[in-house]
């Protein structure tokens, strides 16, 4: 949960901590490949949002937290 809102106040995307989040981390360690002449990397974030409603039932502590504006 921690990376999804550290991800989300850098770029204000948001990632379920499941599987985007998986493809996320995939793709910054592939574009650290890019920068040394790899293959150009791209992610393509088709969503999921939806899916964080179902976490803010059973997270309820820390999407209280985001909410009241805290952070960790």
């Amino acid at each position: 949960m921690e990376a999804c809102q550290q991800i989300a106040q850098q770029t204000g995307i948001l990632v379920d901590p499941v599987y985007t989040l998986a493809a996320w981390e995939t793709a910054m360690l592939l574009s650290s490949n890019e920068a040394e002449g790899g293959p150009e990397v791209v992610l393509l974030h088709t969503g999921g949002t939806l899916g964080m409603f179902g976490l803010a039932q059973r997270y309820k502590k820390y999407f209280g937290m985001l909410k009241k504006g805290h952070s960790h």
